[in-house]
């Protein structure tokens, strides 16, 4: 696993907080402990890791994700596909159309980090223009080109993908990479005013096609389901690139007193939804609970 290592330097290198143990990273995102790596790796924590964890990472919950033979709920899955599809060998007419538009429309291919920083913050903050959630975080420029700077020489991890319209950066795809088995495409910002143009279709395309095809990865992946914001790109990769859902039990460990706050209050989560947060904790605790060994 040459990734841990890699990745280890690269938060070291960007000063972000991180976890190694059990041949897994574990990172602290919007509170809550989580794991970096591949969608079909088991990751597993004793009582022992999470309290360690707790300590480190001050957070409130832990999450961690491992794979059963046979599952009690198929509520929590990763995105992923595993077949690359050539333009000319999709069955849908409509779909080959609007990929073919994309392709006219733009020129799609690999960038370097000194372009995301010249170019790629106006496509990241014209991105949140199009979301619905308030309650999404924006990072400064000052940030945003900080955290692009320290990946130049992770290369072997990071891969920065740019959608040009007229050579003007309209979208961008911060990949990263895990060994030869996962693609995992991490952040994908469009433009709003030039979806027009099938940005999308023209992105997920070319990059489906380099690692899938040309480069025989084992799969590429969206990440997990979100409890959190709302989110159509996975239901459009389903729908459009045959990404498909790849269920897997979901681990979660508590922080005291939020774990005895919510065993006393799940009876009643129904009347806990004036706060989205509220609702995606419960939504969090019910798949949890359907997914306990029987």
């Amino acid at each position: 696993m040459q990734y841990i290592k890699r990745f280890s330097k690269l938060f070291e290198a960007r000063e972000e907080k991180f976890y190694a143990i059990n041949n897994s990273i574990f990172r602290l995102y919007n509170h809550m402990v989580l794991p970096l790596g591949p969608a079909k790796q088991n990751y597993f924590l004793s009582k022992k890791d999470t309290h360690k964890l707790f300590k480190f990472f001050n957070s409130y919950l832990i999450q961690w994700y491992s794979k059963r033979d046979k599952l009690n709920s198929k509520q929590w899955y990763a995105v992923i596909c595993d077949e690359f599809l050539p333009v000319d060998k999709i069955p849908s007419s409509n779909m080959r159309n609007q990929i073919r538009k994309g392709l006219k429309n733009c020129e799609v291919k690999k960038i370097d980090a000194e372009t995301m920083c010249n170019h790629g913050y106006e496509v990241y903050i014209n991105a949140f223009k199009n979301y619905k959630s308030k309650n999404t975080k924006i990072i400064s420029k000052n940030e945003f080109v900080k955290n692009i700077r320290t990946s130049d020489n992770f290369n072997d991890i990071i891969d920065y993908w740019g959608v040009f319209v007229n050579k003007k950066l309209v979208a961008f795809a911060e990949n990263y990479i895990y060994d030869n088995l996962e693609v995992n495409y991490s952040i994908v910002k469009f433009d709003p005013k030039y979806l027009k143009y099938y940005t999308s279709y023209a992105l997920f395309y070319k990059m489906n096609e380099y690692y899938l095809g040309d480069y025989s990865f084992e799969y590429v992946s969206e990440g997990y389901r979100s409890l959190s914001h709302e989110t159509n790109i996975q239901n459009y990769l389903i729908n459009k690139f045959k990404f498909k859902k790849f269920y897997l039990q979901l681990n979660v460990e508590y922080r005291e007193p939020l774990k005895s706050i919510l065993n006393l209050t799940y009876p009643f989560n129904k009347i806990f939804n004036f706060s989205k947060q509220l609702v995606s904790l419960y939504s969090l605790e019910k798949i949890r609970r359907e997914n306990l060994p029987k």
